[in-house]
């Protein structure tokens, strides 16, 4: 049950509680701070300096923290140096697509241990929970280390998954549910599952790859089979209640008559090409144009309603159409934006960052801050 945003919440947090927020606070600063000591984690923190002792010694028995040499040259007992252990942990991510799906093992540090491509036939939520539970094993089983256990599984689903891949593979009588999926999946391979959105993961995946100071608000948009978008707002991803992903691709673009997950991908690119043309170049520049434009519309509203200062454009088509369509897109956002036009960039993540970011917020919301929004 959820609480009324004026209701207050429960006074204070209980022990276990307060030690796990502690936790990740000095994993964070160690991390982000490598080479200091514990007193250094203190000062950053807040904590006193036996309680970031302590914690400190957690860590290390855990296995997140190493310790290095002695640090000399200041007042006091020498210190130790301190860094977070990149092999500490392991997370897992699946890329879910319109029968091609990708599945990689990563470890804490970022490091991909194996990654599988693989694909599904049709998407009810058996069919699909077996297919991933088989790449799941074959990754780990590539692997071939016992000490390499996956803290969780996270699930990169495309929003309306369920009706788009009606597009692609033909109706179908086996229903899509991502509860029922999580929860035979979990069965399954008996690890934590968590599910985002394929355009949230990717979001995500995109400003761990973005070096500081790392964008604050940006709308990204990963263009695959069909379009799919994700919101980051004041550094945090944006989700929806209830357990939904919303989606970009929804929109209604009156002037074409059609929404934009009919305009905006391979499959609209597909049929674009069904139409002929002189080249190859002149379908792609004939589908950029037409998407760009209807990308603009769609935009134009939550960009100028959030001031977003910056759309990222990635996915999974090939550059040329990628580049082509950003600069369209960058040319038609201008005229039709009340306030300054967002720039566009190029996402720098990858084809697989909705795959990357799904296996890493399993271990940002364990180890550095448990949220979800």
């Amino acid at each position: 049950m959820s609480r009324e945003v004026f209701e207050p919440g429960p006074g204070k947090l209980d022990n276990a509680g307060s030690i796990r927020v502690n936790l990740r606070a000095v994993l964070t600063a160690i991390a982000t701070n490598p080479g200091g000591s514990a007193a250094d984690v203190a000062r950053a923190t807040g904590l006193s300096g036996s309680t970031a002792f302590r914690l400190v010694a957690e860590l290390s028995r855990r296995g997140l923290v190493l310790e290095g040499a002695r640090i000399r040259g200041k007042r006091g007992q020498p210190g130790v140096s301190l860094s977070m252990n990149p092999e500490g942990a392991y997370s897992a991510g699946c890329q879910m697509g319109f029968g091609n799906c990708h599945l990689l093992v990563r470890s804490l540090g970022g490091r991909v241990l194996a990654e599988k491509e693989f694909s599904i036939e049709r998407c009810s939520y058996k069919h699909v929970s077996c297919a991933v539970a088989k790449a799941y094993e074959s990754v780990l089983a590539e692997i071939g280390d016992d000490q390499v256990k996956p803290i969780g599984l996270g699930i990169a689903v495309p929003a309306d998954f369920d009706r788009l891949c009606q597009v692609v593979m033909g109706v179908h009588d086996a229903p899509w549910s991502e509860v029922a999926f999580r929860k035979q999946l979990e069965r399954l391979l008996d690890v934590p599952i968590s599910t985002y959105s394929t355009g949230s993961a990717g979001a995500w995946a995109e400003l761990a790859n973005t070096p500081p100071p790392r964008p604050a608000d940006y709308l990204y948009l990963f263009v695959d089979r069909f379009i799919q978008s994700g919101l980051l707002l004041d550094g945090r991803l944006w989700v929806p209640p209830f357990g939904g992903h919303g989606s970009l691709g929804r929109t209604i673009i009156s002037e074409a008559k059609a929404k934009l997950y009919d305009l905006v991908g391979g499959q609209a690119w597909m049929e674009e090409a069904s139409n002929g043309g002189i080249s190859q170049a002149e379908v792609t520049e004939r589908w950029a144009r037409k998407a760009a434009r209807a990308l603009a519309i769609a935009i134009q509203g939550v960009s100028d309603t959030l001031d977003l200062p910056l759309i990222v454009l990635d996915g999974t088509l090939p550059p040329d159409l990628m580049d082509t369509l950003a600069e369209h897109l960058a040319v038609e956002l201008p005229p039709i934006c009340w306030a300054s036009a967002p720039q566009v960039r190029r996402g720098s993540a990858g084809i697989h960052s909705p795959a990357k970011g799904a296996a890493l917020r399993p271990l940002y919301t364990e180890f550095f801050a448990d949220e979800h929004g």
